[in-house]
């Protein structure tokens, strides 16, 4: 509190190093992707950018988080690049090179597009951003609470029919599978298994159905193996 105090009056901003002063852009609240473990809770506040493991009921895992200091944020009309460096902490006890880029793109109130690839710099400079096609490559959907409660109301899996399934399970194979995959080419994303980025195109695909994607990883496949053998 005192330091916010002091800069706002400013007596300490121009004595503090640059990537302790404020990047000039903070979303609007917490934002949550739907992922395999569960929600992953995005905030940026001022310089510090925090990914937060979560349970269902938005109750955050405290031990369990990725925390990165923005060292330059670019604005380029609805698209959002922050240069950010990534802390060491409990969870991650990261070594080697520290820098990367994440990108913000289609933000409102009740979300908007993560592009963050797998990719460290030995510096912020060694980025070269401008050469990156953010909105060509594959992004993950981030929603705000609010928006959470209004997919809760949505109809449940539990209810998905047999019929429903395959209609579905062809639209994610003949429309938006080429799609992920020609964003996937040019994409880094570090998921190995793939398994975030099948919850992705589940998530998008349960809401265009409307259906809740909010559902646990272990249901979800126990729903959908069942309806695959019937």
């Amino acid at each position: 509190m005192l330091l916010k105090i002091l800069i706002s009056l400013g007596i300490l901003g121009s004595f503090l190093p640059e990537y302790s002063r404020d990047s000039g852009f903070k979303l609007p609240g917490a934002f949550y992707a739907i992922t395999p473990d569960g929600p992953q809770k995005l905030t940026v506040s001022r310089d510090t950018v925090v990914f937060s493991g979560c349970r269902y009921n938005l109750q955050c895992y405290e031990a369990f988080k990725r925390h990165f200091l923005v060292q330059r944020y670019i604005n380029q009309g609805d698209l959002h690049i922050l240069l950010v460096e990534q802390l060491p902490s409990p969870s991650f006890p990261w070594k080697g090179d520290k820098y990367k880029v994440l990108a913000i793109k289609e933000l409102d109130r009740n979300g908007f597009q993560l592009v963050e690839e797998a990719v460290f710099f030995p510096a912020v400079d060694a980025i070269r951003y401008e050469e990156m096609n953010f909105y060509a490559k594959f992004s993950f959907s981030y929603h705000s609470e609010k928006r959470l409660s209004e997919m809760k109301k949505l109809k449940s899996i539990h209810g998905l029919t047999k019929e429903e399934f395959v209609q579905m399970r062809e639209y994610m194979q003949n429309e938006l599978s080429d799609k992920v995959a020609e964003q996937l080419r040019i994409t880094k994303t570090g998921d190995v298994y793939g398994t975030g980025i099948a919850r992705e195109m589940w998530n998008l695909t349960a809401l265009k159905f409307g259906y809740s994607p909010l559902t646990e990883e272990r249901t979800l496949n126990e729903v959908i193996k069942k309806l695959s053998e019937e």
